[in-house]
């Protein structure tokens, strides 16, 4: 019997979100918003709330401050979610996202042929700040989520860290991994010092997510400069995988090994890609529109955490559906289980060639 797995999803730096909708920005002029939706933030809660939208359970962590906070805790209890929260004497940050109503129709087109609708999308993020103490019960908060129970935990650990003093992130990410218990599944989307503190610590990583130009900065120009990857790489006579994508492939093959684990590098409108061992896969699905893209990654984090067991490719489907679901929403973190089962369904998955001489 498959042994019960339960998803602890860990914002160390949450937010609230405040996304409003002009018809176009003027820098200088006044702006007048015509919408505005204000959400529990941060990459863990949309994590969270895309896995209560499945229909899925998890328990989402943070810390949390001031009015801010407050305010954080009273819409994620509205939405359902079940929350851990450590009280920090500092207020927690507001992220606001700006979306211009009036689309652009671009060239390119939908799974279904429709064309494909992109607004424009500013964002502004406020540093995340808590005090020392409250880090360090935010830390025993973790353990004791991620201590041994009945039921096995795959632990997200989702976005930036926030400032404790003048401590530095990547130190704090190690303090971070190391607080959670080693027989636990450890995820983790995060960028720059905190990436490189996972990838080069002593924490073992079942499932990295980055970005494209993450997984670049990581590797540097050097990595860059040995790997030039053929110009294409042809599935069958009709697909080829974009340039990004022939990149990734070997960014997420890279990544994957030196974790040894699993590696997946999200790129944007050009799909993504999942690699572990020798193998990869690479997806793509288009959003018949997209009105704001931001919590995309989290939303495709979410599904692939929630359909793991499934297998690979299937558990790529799912994220990706995630991923350009949300990305009709206005608010982050927002899917419709509708779009995502058809989605899923429209998705295109395929395996990639392996290193020659290497069938296993």
């Amino acid at each position: 019997m498959t042994e019960p797995t339960q998803i602890i999803c860990v914002g160390p730096s949450p937010s609230l979100d405040r996304t409003l909708v002009v018809d176009e920005i003027a820098f200088g002029a006044v702006n007048r918003a015509r919408q505005v939706f204000v959400e529990p933030g941060g990459k863990a809660a949309n994590v969270a709330k895309v896995i209560a939208a499945l229909g899925g359970a998890s328990v989402l962590c943070g810390p949390v401050g001031g009015g801010t906070g407050d305010e954080i805790k009273r819409l994620a209890q509205l939405a359902g979610l079940d929350c851990r929260w450590v009280e920090s004497s500092l207020p927690t940050r507001v992220c606001t996202t700006i979306v211009g109503s009036q689309t652009e129709v671009s060239g390119s087109r939908s799974a279904d042929g429709d064309n494909v609708q992109r607004g424009t999308v500013t964002d502004f993020n406020e540093p995340g700040a808590i005090d020392e103490a409250s880090w360090s019960e935010f830390l025993e908060l973790v353990a004791e989520l991620t201590a041994p129970k009945d039921d096995h935990s795959r632990v997200l650990l989702s976005g930036s860290l926030p400032a404790v003093g003048d401590r530095e992130a990547g130190g704090l990410m190690g303090e971070l991994a190391r607080s959670i218990e080693p027989s636990a599944e450890l995820w983790v989307d995060t960028s720059w010092a905190a990436l490189a503190e996972i990838i080069d610590g002593d924490r073992s990583v079942t499932v990295l997510k980055v970005n494209l130009s993450e997984a670049l900065e990581y590797l540097g120009h050097d990595w860059q400069e040995s790997v030039l990857p053929e110009s294409e790489c042809r599935f069958g006579a009709d697909l080829v995988l974009p340039e990004a994508g022939v990149v990734g492939s070997h960014a997420a093959t890279e990544l994957a090994k030196r974790i040894d684990g699993t590696a997946v590098l999200t790129l944007g409108s050009g799909g993504a890609v999942l690699s572990y061992g020798q193998a990869w896969w690479w997806g793509k699905v288009d959003a018949p529109r997209v009105l704001n893209p931001t919590g995309s990654g989290d939303s495709f984090f979410g599904g692939l955490a929630l359909a793991w067991e499934n297998g690979p490719v299937e558990a790529l489907r799912l994220a990706l559906a995630c991923g350009a679901s949300n990305a009709t929403h206005l608010p982050a973190g927002m899917i419709d289980p509708d779009s995502v089962a058809e989605l899923t369904r429209l998705a295109v998955v395929v395996e990639g060639p392996r290193p020659e001489g290497n069938n296993d």
